[in-house]
């Protein structure tokens, strides 16, 4: 709680991405329900690789891995894959279900 007894609210991440300028996260009192949403405040980079740059250098390195290194990697996909389609039966039969009664 706050000096104003009002409860705190942490605003920053996905919700608003308000933060200082030391990189902190503000925190902000919440009046009941609503609290208030500022305009995301630019993020400054660390310096050392922006993400368009990073996304490049991970695909071209993807790209040139060899069938054999990129093995483990497919393997683990075909098994999430086959779990996910699993959840996703379960999930879609429950609704089904309750959608019934």
């Amino acid at each position: 709680k706050t000096a104003e007894g009002s409860s705190p609210i942490v605003l920053g991440g996905s919700y608003s991405g308000m933060l200082s300028t030391l990189g902190r996260t503000v925190v902000q009192p919440v009046d009941g329900i609503t609290a208030r949403r500022g305009k995301r405040v630019h993020r400054k980079t660390h310096g050392k690789m922006g993400f368009a740059t990073m996304a490049k250098t991970i695909s071209s390195k993807w790209k040139s891995l060899d069938a054999e290194a990129r093995r483990p990697y497919d393997e683990q996909a075909k098994v999430e894959k086959a779990r996910y389609l699993e959840e996703l039966r379960k999930y879609k039969e429950r609704k089904a279900a309750e959608a019934k009664e």
